[in-house]
């Protein structure tokens, strides 16, 4: 079974959070030569700012992804290509390895064709997603390497 993703070089995270720089446009963001774009952030996530970004990107031609931080953020838009659901591998609590998830279930009319799990493996102890989750960011090159393993296994 082959993924979009399969022949994916490049995807390019935009934070809904977050304005574009300057004079930027989302037609400028999308037509990077990316081959998707993902749009998540970790802190002050609404559905609305979710919202504005999905149909601000929709009329250009790249997939678009929502990575949710959570499920009150959910979009139901058909500009989505599908849900990206991000799985923190070095979380220091169960809650961002499969607790968060169970949450993810209970949403009825999530789109569970177009939905996949998202390995993180945060190494930055400064980024929000790294104090949020309560993240290890002390690891050995080995121990990344053995996380990453997990998840293609």
């Amino acid at each position: 079974m082959s993924n979009p993703w399969d022949d994916w070089d490049h995807v390019l995270k935009v934070d809904p959070d977050k304005e574009l720089l300057g004079d930027e446009t989302f037609e400028d963001v999308c037509r990077t030569g990316t081959d998707a774009i993902e749009i998540g952030g970790t802190l002050d996530i609404t559905a609305e700012k979710m919202n504005r970004v999905v149909d601000a990107a929709a009329e250009y031609d790249v997939p678009l992804y929502q990575e949710p931080s959570n499920p009150g953020v959910v979009v139901d838009s058909p500009a989505l290509d599908g849900y990206l659901i991000p799985t923190v591998f070095n979380a220091g609590g169960p809650f961002w390895i499969t607790g968060a998830h169970k949450e993810w279930v209970r949403i009825d009319d999530l789109d569970w064709d177009r939905t996949h799990t998202e390995a993180y493996i945060v190494m930055n102890p400064d980024a929000a997603v790294a104090q949020l989750t309560d993240a290890d960011c002390d690891l050995a090159a080995d121990d990344v390497e053995a996380l990453s393993l997990i998840h293609i296994s």
